[in-house]
């Protein structure tokens, strides 16, 4: 059940686009949606920030626009579905982030949320999934996302992953460092170990772990991957780093690499940089 609840935290970042995950890096797309916290209480607010790129390269949107969507109502498209009446324009900060303001999003929808035990809610159970969409123009394209924000009557706190470095053949990668053309190394990531929430395990009534990660990673400029992500697992209190393969094109270039983290519970961090192939 953790694979699942990974490949489909996984598969929720990928959906931002609604075009396939190796097409990222051509032309304008959505890389990610981060929500700071990932999960709120009733009298809490949120700020969401839209991680694009264009060809490739960070790309701040040319115009955004965010809405909460009614939670009574599923959102399958989400220019049919949250609309009107089922819809609720946030407010934009100047650099372009959504404030989710939950009391504001629980009076326009009636929202109800379950009320927590009398100990709290240490598992995070007790919450309701509420959609944000964004729409974006970049690049001459216009771009629709989504995000699950979790809201909670006393949700425990949850925190984004952070990165703390990404790895080639086990070694810190270097701001700048030249990569060999031709290569095929390994990729992988630390996370910060404060930024891992504690988790409970679906028959558990108390945290027992931190969480699993999924990092999705993208690549321009002619490389190619053996996957499209690698997992952060805890087993028995070790942390294990899964790995890619990263074969680089054979001519001097400069290759774009995108690394994504997902945790189970919706937490997101982006990381970004341009390697030079030489």
């Amino acid at each position: 059940m953790r694979a699942a609840a990974l490949a489909l935290a996984a598969a929720a970042t990928a959906a931002c686009s609604d075009d396939a995950t190796t097409s990222l890096l051509d032309g304008p797309r959505v890389v990610a949606i981060v929500a700071d916290p990932p999960t709120v209480a009733a009298d809490g607010v949120a700020q969401l920030a839209l991680v694009t790129a264009l060809d490739g390269a960070p790309a701040a949107p040319d115009e955004v626009s965010w809405r909460a969507c009614s939670p009574a109502w599923p959102v399958a498209d989400p220019v049919r579905d949250c609309s009107g009446d089922r819809a609720l324009a946030l407010p934009v900060a100047p650099d372009g982030r959504a404030v989710v303001d939950v009391a504001a999003v629980a009076a326009r929808f009636g929202l109800a949320l379950p009320p927590a035990p009398a100990d709290g809610d240490p598992c995070g159970r007790a919450v309701v999934p509420v959609t944000i969409v964004v729409e974006a123009e970049l690049g001459g394209a216009r771009l629709i996302a989504r995000k699950q924000l979790d809201v909670g009557a006393a949700p425990p706190p949850r925190t984004n992953p952070a990165f703390v470095q990404v790895r080639v053949d086990g070694a810190p990668l270097a701001p700048g460092a030249p990569l060999p053309a031709g290569a095929t190394v390994a990729l992988s990531a630390d996370l910060a170990a404060d930024a891992l929430d504690e988790v409970c395990e679906p028959d558990g009534e108390a945290p027992a772990r931190h969480e699993d990660v999924r990092v999705a990673v993208y690549a321009g400029g002619g490389a190619t991957l053996s996957e499209l992500a690698f997992d952060v697992i805890e087993v028995e209190g070790a942390t294990i780093t899964g790995a890619v393969e990263l074969t680089l094109p054979e001519a001097p270039d400069d290759v774009p690499l995108w690394l994504v983290a997902v945790d189970e519970g919706g937490g997101v961090a982006v990381w970004h940089d341009v390697v030079p192939v030489r």
